[in-house]
């Protein structure tokens, strides 16, 4: 497992490097922002500011996937990592989308919040 965060961060950006390039670091920072967020939202609602950010974070991963032709999925629960990125053409997701949150964790790469 993991020594500490920075060891998680750093295995974490190896799986992701190929698949994200250069926005690997800025798909962190987007993880680590939905995560707190997430936390907030478990211990009661969440303000309209930060319903906000939560909806930018997620467009903006969405976009920055969306630059090497993967998609992402956000994980709401606090205890999980926040996102995942996946390639939609792999062919495990044949039975269609809404059996991916089954599926994650060998078809998506989780994004490192810590």
């Amino acid at each position: 497992m993991y020594k500490n965060n920075r060891d998680a961060r750093e295995q974490n950006i190896a799986g992701l490097a190929p698949l994200l390039g250069a926005d690997t670091l800025e798909m962190q920072a987007l993880a680590r922002s939905l995560h707190k967020l997430h936390e907030a939202r478990s211990k009661g609602k969440l303000t309209s500011r930060q319903c906000h950010r939560e909806e930018r974070a997620t467009e903006r991963a969405d976009k920055l996937a969306g630059r090497h032709r993967l998609c992402i999925y956000v994980q709401r629960h606090p205890n999980g990592w926040p996102l995942y990125v996946y390639n939609p053409n792999d062919p495990r997701l044949r039975e269609g989308p809404l059996v991916i949150e089954g599926r994650l964790p060998t078809v998506g790469v989780a994004v490192c919040p810590l």
